[in-house]
């Protein structure tokens, strides 16, 4: 499904990146462990996606998750600084 995704969404929006299957993939997986809006606007929206990514990947706790997002911002950690 990704992939067929993937393709009609670059054919749609040529001009636009980011819509790799891996990448949707990822959005996927970053909807289904945020929930809370309030926390996606509030935090995880002022950091880089690499970072959030890198967290997803990296962190299966939500608890332990949130609060690198929250340190990462408060101290401006990089992507490498978390990993």
């Amino acid at each position: 499904v990704a992939e067929r995704l993937s393709a009609d969404l670059k054919k749609t929006f040529p001009d636009l990146s980011g819509f790799s299957a891996r990448n949707l993939k990822y959005m996927r997986a970053f909807a289904l462990a945020w929930e809370d809006s309030a926390i996606v606007q509030d935090l995880l929206a002022r950091l880089p996606w690499s970072v959030n990514i890198a967290l997803l990947d990296k962190l299966k706790d939500k608890n332990l998750r949130l609060w690198y997002a929250q340190e990462g911002l408060t101290h401006g950690w990089s992507r490498n600084v978390l990993c």
